[in-house]
């Protein structure tokens, strides 16, 4: 005679509960498991649950996930798999997909069991039918559910409610009876305590208030960008909420609506646990005049103009119709222009939309000096620069000698009769996009050597020498800088009216 135990085939069993039903919970769950189990000789000796997730994609369901994974990859105890249904197997949205999981468990010799259904998985065609049709049942009920939230959700807007959570800066959540009779203002992570009652936004604190007009405020008439504004706020010590400002929370409130008085929903969709994806501007639901305005529809309109002129914004021709004016006007384009030119986009900007510089450039039909080129160029400007300036500081003290003389070296270090030692710098010049000038200081030897050095300013055209400077050390200017007009770094220096006065100066320090 056989043995309970021995007619007994092991098996897990598998437990999802969404927050769809309470005829879903897990108790229910494993009680219908446990009477299928009895009545088929089945001995459940392991379990794999999810928690309150979603049926439709796998992500997330480490429950599941851990199932398929034991089944597969290793050899189990038990022989079979037990579930409630077919939609707590999942209600995914392509039915194959649930057919691929299922088949992986039949493949490893582990089948799967729907407890709770009327037709036995036997393979048989009514059976296979009836689990197709189960699936696309199962998918349509979450399809059917997102509608009918979705339009919930549109609903309270139109009426305007508050459908969102964070209300954002500047703005607080108002508790409202179902008759919208005022209750109070909710603070931070405030949850309500009846179903019936709803959510208004209203203006926030005036401090608060009058950081955003101040945002606005250097956004359009200071024209800065939103990175400036995210360090000045931080440097007032404006929190937002228990975050620092950034880039993205400043645009919010350039771009958000709903500081006009305006309720904004649907930007965004992620339907079905897809990916998140932007909503054309004219599906939007907005309802004018939901709340009092913080900003005037005038300036929000004057900031969405400025932020339809960036660059990220402009279609291709755009950009290539303001680099080729550009290049009309000042005759050369190289990435450090564009990098420093706010007329033109960024090079990285460039890249991104036409694949290289190189690119672009063909697109310009514009031809590209040669870097080789234009590097052997520059060094033969200083070279000259540096021998002219040294002769004529030997006519002025014929006691002048080179420190080390070597043929393919520019004359950069002097030593005069008593002994002292000193470095020369020549700063080519270039002019800006907004047309003034700027030197480039490159001063390797003479921040190695720390000598007092005659730091020399070329003039536009880089044919002579504009003015001098004799600095004690220049050790302060960073090898590979740039000079202003009135640069700070040069105080410490004294400025020479002739250059006949250089040797007095110098030796004075």
């Amino acid at each position: 005679m056989t043995t309970l135990v021995e007619t007994t085939v092991p098996a897990a069993q598998y437990l999802r509960m969404s927050t769809e039903h309470q005829n879903y919970s897990l108790e229910n769950q494993r009680a219908a498991i446990k009477r299928y189990a009895e009545q088929r000789g089945f001995a459940v000796i392991k379990t794999y649950a999810d928690f309150g997730k979603s049926g439709l994609v796998l992500k997330h369901r480490e429950g599941l996930a851990q199932l398929l994974h034991d089944v597969v990859g290793t050899k189990q105890p038990y022989r079979a798999v037990l579930v409630y249904d077919v939609s707590r197997w999942g209600r995914f949205q392509d039915t194959d997909e649930a057919a691929y999981y299922e088949f992986h468990c039949k493949r490893a010799g582990v089948p799967v069991y729907y407890c709770a259904e009327t037709f036995a998985n036997d393979g048989t065609m009514s059976s296979l039918v009836m689990k197709a049709l189960k699936r696309v049942m199962a998918g349509e009920y979450s399809r059917e559910l997102s509608e009918k939230v979705f339009a919930g959700m549109k609903g309270m807007i139109l009426r305007g409610l508050w459908a969102g959570s964070m209300p954002g800066y500047g703005l607080r959540r108002m508790l409202v009876s179902s008759e919208g009779k005022p209750k109070h203002v909710m603070k931070f992570g405030d949850r309500k305590n009846l179903r019936s009652d709803r959510t208004i936004l209203v203006p926030g604190p005036s401090g608060e208030i009058k950081w955003i007009h101040e945002i606005y405020r250097l956004f359009i008439e200071d024209k800065r960008s939103a990175v400036y504004i995210a360090k000045v706020l931080n440097l007032h010590n404006v929190r937002n909420g228990h975050r620092l400002w950034n880039n993205q929370s400043v645009l919010e409130i350039l771009k958000n609506e709903k500081y006009t008085g305006s309720l904004v929903w649907g930007r965004w969709t992620q339907k079905l646990h897809t990916r998140t994806v932007p909503v054309a501007k004219e599906k939007w639901t907005v309802l004018p005049g939901a709340l009092k305005a913080i900003v005037d529809r005038q300036t929000y309109d004057a900031a969405q103009m400025i932020l339809q002129e960036r660059c990220q914004n402009k279609s291709n021709e755009a950009l290539l119709k303001d680099v080729r004016s550009f290049l009309f006007k000042n005759k050369k384009i190289t990435e450090d222009i564009l990098n420093r030119c706010r007329t033109v986009p960024s090079a990285g900007c460039c890249r991104h939309r036409f694949g290289s510089l190189k690119k672009m450039y063909a697109l310009l039909g514009y031809k590209q000096v040669d870097p080789l080129r234009l590097r052997k160029k520059t060094l033969s400007l200083l070279n000259h620069l540096h021998v002219q300036l040294f002769r004529r500081l030997r006519e002025l003290f014929p006691d002048l000698s080179l420190a080390q003389k070597t043929p393919t070296t520019r004359p950069k270090t002097f030593r005069v009769s008593s002994g002292l030692m000193l470095s020369v710098v020549v700063c080519l010049s270039e002019r800006t996009a907004l047309g003034s000038l700027r030197w480039m200081f490159n001063g390797v030897a003479a921040r190695r050597c720390g000598f007092v050095t005659l730091l020399c300013r070329c003039n536009s055209t880089n044919t002579g020498i504009r003015d001098f400077y004799v600095m004690p050390s220049v050790r302060h200017i960073n090898i590979m800088a740039t000079l202003t007009e009135d640069d700070v770094r040069l105080e410490s220096g004294v400025r020479l009216k002739r250059l006949r006065e250089f040797r007095e100066v110098a030796l004075s320090m």
